[in-house]
């Protein structure tokens, strides 16, 4: 609300979106705590302690023209001026709350994809030991086999070394026989 005043704390205009003034008789007492500390030498910013004749809290300022010995006011509702300020809180908090949300549910499916991935890993790496263990096992059984097919070709090799050197003895015992007769 404005207001414009005298120094009684007469209204002369009163308006809620913008000044009308008051007829001849029209000239309500103080209605606002704002017109009454203006109208006694008090004018300036009233952001505390300034209430409407309901009792709702206000804000307020008001300058003193003395040269015409008019005042000016204005009041607005606190729960007015800080509403926009209390939508932009809560929209914020909102928002925080919203992003918060994504990335908790963000993490959860990091969370779920990095064991997934573990499990994956896991099973890999059981498949490849097994796969390494059976491969070990014939590499080592395709060894032994080797081990014994050489122990055998090496025993061979010296039976046949053995039978060489009877063969030529056998042959040099012969030759002299046959050289005697």
């Amino acid at each position: 609300r404005s207001y414009i005043f005298d120094s009684a704390g007469a209204m002369l205009a009163v308006a809620p979106r913008g000044l009308e003034p008051l007829g001849p008789h029209q000239h309500p007492g103080v209605e606002s705590e704002l017109v009454q500390k203006t109208a006694h030498g008090q004018p300036g910013l009233f952001l505390e302690d300034l209430e409407d004749a309901v009792g709702t809290k206000l804000l307020g300022a008001s300058v003193w023209d003395s040269r015409h010995l008019l005042g000016s006011g204005v009041e607005i509702e606190e729960r007015e001026v800080f509403e926009l300020y209390d939508e932009v809180k809560r929209a914020i908090l909102a928002s925080l709350f919203a992003v918060s949300v994504l990335c908790l549910s963000l993490l959860f499916l990091l969370n779920n994809a990095r064991r997934r991935m573990t499990r994956g890993i896991d099973l890999t790496r059981a498949r490849l030991e097994s796969t390494i263990a059976e491969r070990t096992a014939a590499l080592a059984e395709l060894n032994h086999d080797l081990r014994r097919e050489s122990e055998q070709r090496m025993r061979h090799a010296w039976e046949l070394e053995r039978i060489r050197g009877e063969l030529e003895e056998a042959n040099h015992k012969l030759a002299e026989l046959a050289s005697t007769d």
